[in-house]
């Protein structure tokens, strides 16, 4: 499901994910660590609790993505898109 104001660095999650192109994933997975970490960043207090969730487990993601343990992002991307 996709919400109506998607926030930059859930955009640029949900471009990781999506991508298709193997020549692309990493500059991919790269930006949106660089927007979940900006946006990590950018507000220290007063934060959205589930906002802080969705952040830390954007982060996971970033990392299964980059490869921890699978030979391709490709592979990770699969498992993601099936996830409950």
């Amino acid at each position: 499901m996709q919400q109506h104001s998607e926030l930059p660095w859930q955009r640029a999650l949900n471009d990781a994910i999506e991508e298709d192109d193997p020549k692309q994933v990493r500059a991919r997975i790269e930006a949106a660590e660089a927007a979940i970490n900006e946006r990590i960043q950018g507000y220290a207090r007063g934060r959205n609790p589930l906002e802080e969730e969705e952040l830390e487990e954007a982060l996971t993601t970033v990392r299964v993505l980059s490869g921890a343990g699978w030979h391709t992002a490709i592979d990770a991307k699969q498992l993601l898109k099936h996830r409950p």
